[in-house]
């Protein structure tokens, strides 16, 4: 389970920085962001990732990545297990 959220953070961080990305691009060039999205070249996406990148990323996603691993333990009790097996009927 902590493995699958680590997955879900990692992927939610890297559509941040994209989107983020092209938020900059947009207010610096004054296009709307289709139009960005459509004329971007893909090919310097790695490198401005990568220039982009800092320390502060890290810390934030292991504070995410943390959180979700603490949120992933449950109590499982009888009626917990009861109430499984009703919604899956």
């Amino acid at each position: 389970m902590a493995h699958s959220i680590g997955s879900k953070e990692t992927c939610c961080w890297v559509f941040r920085k994209f989107f983020r990305t092209i938020g900059f691009l947009v207010n610096a060039e004054r296009h709307d962001y289709v139009e960005t999205l459509i004329w971007f070249d893909y090919s310097y996406l790695p490198e401005v990732m990568m220039e982009t990148f800092s320390f502060m990323d890290l810390v934030f996603y292991g504070i995410a990545v943390n959180e979700g691993y603490e949120f992933s333990f449950r109590l499982n009790t009888q009626k917990s297990f009861q109430d499984l097996n009703i919604e899956g009927n």
